[in-house]
């Protein structure tokens, strides 16, 4: 039984991981292209 546990455990955490990265991608890819399109659109 604790070895089962041991294995998911070790294949839930890579998953975990991409799940964090891709939501914070996502997170972050929309306030990116925002201060893109303000800082093109700033006058300086």
């Amino acid at each position: 039984m604790f070895h089962d546990v041991g294995v998911s455990l070790r294949t839930l955490k890579p998953l975990g991981l991409r799940i964090l990265i891709a939501a914070g991608t996502m997170v972050s890819a929309p306030n990116m292209l925002k201060a893109n399109m303000m800082a093109k659109s700033s006058p300086i």
